[in-house]
């Protein structure tokens, strides 16, 4: 069987990390299923099995996405769709999120799929980012169409997710795998304990926990080259925690601080494996001073709010970076 974090296209029989409640749902059709709030830390493999149950409760066409163009008041929206369910995210909404919801999602959920005679389905990926204005009018949007239309929900944090658009759901808690569910699972297409060992811990180096996402990206690069993946930015990472710890602010610093950023977000390193490895480092060195630590909490969750907006990512790190200095002096 092939892993499905790499084949991407599993049902609910191919999956390789089973959800029990989901077995429930093999034989179920879609206007029998209740809305759905899948939550879970991030890389836990919440996008992966909500597509594997709409593949088991229509076919693996739920796959074959394409972009869609919605176009009012010379606004511009992107969304993605398949002939059984449309896939939005609020990242890429961007400003438009609350247009979009009045002008295109509130008459879409008002009929049902008419080719198929089916209730629509809406996949709302990263739902927690949605404005708390948004949810409130999604609330609404699914008690006025109960008949027509299908909502599920994807959500990292679901503290950001209120309480009335929670309680319309049936929630599905997805947890992360443990160490050996992902050895048995390695074990598929690679034999060498010390290999996959190797693998799953270089994987975790930054993250500290583990990301499905990048073990089997490092697990099917080896398998290609019989090379193991070197994360080259993990001396820059420490590198950073030195001008912090120095607890200088100066021009010479600053230049470096800034090139190091740049370097990597334009080499496509993530802005948040950088925050949580400074978070987790910087916590772990005055883990006895609360003070500091409740400053530095506020500091994080700021960064971290800002970087999810999507846009000026390295100024972002650099006044992180800065005010942790300042914190420390």
């Amino acid at each position: 069987m092939n892993i499905s974090f790499i084949e991407d296209k599993p049902n609910l029989d191919e999956l390789d990390f089973k959800l029990d409640i989901l077995e429930k749902f093999k034989n179920i059709k879609i206007d029998e299923l209740n809305h759905l709030l899948f939550y879970g830390v991030p890389t836990s493999g919440k996008t992966t099995k909500i597509y594997a149950l709409l593949s088991t409760i229509f076919d693996k066409k739920v796959f074959d996405l394409k972009n869609i163009f919605f176009e009012e008041d010379k606004k511009i929206i992107i969304y993605k769709a398949s002939i059984y369910h449309i896939e939005i995210d609020p990242i890429n909404l961007s400003s438009n999120e609350r247009f979009f919801i009045s002008s295109f999602l509130k008459p879409y959920c008002e009929t049902k799929n008419i080719g198929l005679d089916i209730p629509k389905v809406i996949l709302v990926k990263n739902a927690d980012k949605l404005l708390r204005l948004s949810q409130l009018a999604l609330r609404r949007i699914i008690e006025k169409n109960s008949y027509t239309s299908r909502f599920i929900f994807e959500v990292s944090n679901l503290s950001s997710f209120v309480e009335p658009l929670i309680s319309r759901c049936l929630i599905i808690k997805v947890k992360l795998p443990t160490f050996e569910e992902i050895k048995v699972c390695l074990k598929k297409y690679l034999k060498d304990d010390d290999q996959i060992n190797k693998i799953i811990n270089e994987s975790n180096k930054v993250n500290y926990h583990y990301n499905l996402k990048k073990i089997f990206g490092y697990i099917h690069y080896y398998l290609a080259t019989n090379k193991n993946f070197e994360f080259l930015y993990y001396d820059k990472f420490f590198e950073i925690i030195n001008y912090i710890n120095q607890k200088k602010i100066s021009f010479v610093h600053l230049q470096k601080i800034r090139e190091i950023i740049n370097d990597m977000y334009i080499n496509l390193v993530p802005m948040e494996e950088l925050l949580i490895f400074i978070f987790h480092y910087i916590s772990e060195m005055h883990k006895n001073d609360n003070i500091f630590l409740f400053k530095f909490l506020e500091l994080t969750i700021k960064c971290d709010n800002n970087l999810k907006k999507g846009n000026k990512e390295c100024l972002h790190l650099e006044y992180y970076i800065i005010s942790i200095i300042e914190l420390l002096q």
